[in-house]
């Protein structure tokens, strides 16, 4: 893997719609991935979603396809709703995050700058899935790289 990894950044209006990682789909034992929060200037939402989500949508995060934390207060967008999870932290520009999908068991688990923070969502995560991205607001940038699971 040994690369920087892929950089995403807002265009001018990105109207709320998700970027997803599809050409690397998951649906069996763990993946890792590490998102570095390049610029900050609104809520950013890091997660993962079902490669058949519809990403000229808008709000698209706030699907049943999409599950991810918003970087204000680090809560969970999924289903029309914003949850809490134990371990719950907002995070901003510089920030890297790891995330862990253990497509086995369904659940998504969170490091922020080497600090486990939790498990953000303990079941239902099964099928094919990717790396997923929504930036809120133009301008915003993230890099997010494939890891191997024993680096997380």
């Amino acid at each position: 893997m040994g690369y920087d990894g892929a950089l995403l950044t807002a265009t001018a209006d990105p109207d709320h719609r998700p970027a997803l990682c599809r050409e690397r789909v998951m649906n069996s034992g763990q993946s890792c991935a590490e998102i570095t929060v390049v610029k900050e200037g609104g809520e950013t939402i890091i997660g993962v979603g079902r490669p058949t989500l519809d990403l000229s949508a808008r709000n698209a995060f706030d699907t049943a396809d999409f599950w991810g934390m918003g970087s204000a207060l680090g809560s969970l967008y999924h289903n029309g709703e914003s949850q809490e999870w134990q371990g719950m932290e907002g995070y901003g520009e510089g920030d890297v995050l790891r995330l862990l999908l253990d497509s086995d068991a369904g659940t998504l688990t969170v490091k922020k700058n080497g600090t486990l923070l939790g498990v953000a969502v303990t079941s239902g995560l099964t099928g094919d899935l990717c790396w997923a991205v929504t930036c809120l607001t133009a301008g915003q940038s993230v890099r997010i790289k494939a890891l191997d699971p024993a680096e997380f």
